[in-house]
């Protein structure tokens, strides 16, 4: 069985210039709903609106349509311009892969919302509900994620994700007792 899974990625000037865009590789992990990856990717970025490129689409003062001018252009192609950074480019990928559980591995997984991941039967009915990444992030750095280099964040997420672990039993099983 496959799944279409989603990704963000960068889009920057391709060094080589002539009015050329680069997208560089795909970032984080994989989501199931591209819309949710936009509403998170927005959350990150806000006050900055992101606005998709398309035909006849109102785009922030300065933004061009760079659409045909990216190397590796991935399927969908987004601006945003951010009041401190200026305007920002990037995409959504779409990439089809083979379902497996990400607990064990077997190959007969699928898709459950509630514990955001793909697991087999037996993987699924050790894993309790699982909350979003700013929930976590809330719960587990008390309030203090800022402080926490993004990747470290991720790193988290991503391993109590594939843990059978409810949130509060996996801040108990790996937080360190000087936190």
């Amino acid at each position: 069985m496959t799944h279409n899974a989603y990704y963000e990625v960068v889009i920057l000037p391709h060094h080589a210039g002539f009015g050329m865009w680069q997208a560089g590789e795909a970032n984080g992990e994989p989501w199931a709903d591209p819309q949710a990856l936009l509403v998170t990717i927005a959350d990150a970025w806000y006050p900055a609106v992101p606005r998709r490129l398309e035909d006849g689409a109102a785009l922030p003062e300065g933004a061009e349509d760079i659409r045909g001018k990216i190397c590796n252009e991935p399927d969908e192609v987004y601006v945003m311009a951010d009041p401190e950074q200026g305007l920002m480019y990037f995409g959504i990928l779409t990439q089809e892969w083979p379902m497996s559980c990400r607990v064990c591995g077997d190959e007969s997984a699928r898709w459950y919302e509630s514990q955001r991941q793909a697991l087999c039967k037996s993987c699924r009915a050790d894993t309790p509900v699982k909350v979003g990444r700013s929930a976590f992030e809330s719960q587990y750095w008390e309030g203090k994620a800022e402080e926490v280099p993004l990747s470290t964040r991720r790193e988290f997420y991503s391993d109590y994700l594939a843990s059978t672990y409810t949130v509060g039993a996996y801040i108990k099983a790996t937080r360190s007792s000087t936190m």
